[in-house]
């Protein structure tokens, strides 16, 4: 994980930064999970650097490391 993603998720935690996730969802989230294309529960997973919301948590594999979206390289993910 790269330091500004560490640094993103430190203010997450620590500052209770909801706006900034809100701003980073509203701004690339899907309304289906990607991978498994479920209508019933929005994705619930951020990845930084990109900042697509698009999958469910549960959908995620530990060997994924680019987002199914973009292809951009997984430096850090953010459930709620």
């Amino acid at each position: 994980m790269n330091n500004v993603a560490r640094m993103m998720i430190k203010d997450i935690e620590e500052n209770n930064s909801k706006e900034m996730l809100k701003l980073l969802s509203r701004t690339f989230e899907e309304k289906n999970c990607v991978i498994c294309l479920e209508e019933d529960a929005p994705p619930n997973v951020v990845f930084f650097q990109c900042g697509h919301k698009c999958c469910h948590m549960n959908c995620i594999t530990t060997s994924i490391q680019k987002c199914p979206l973009c292809r951009q390289l997984i430096s850090a993910t953010l459930s709620h």
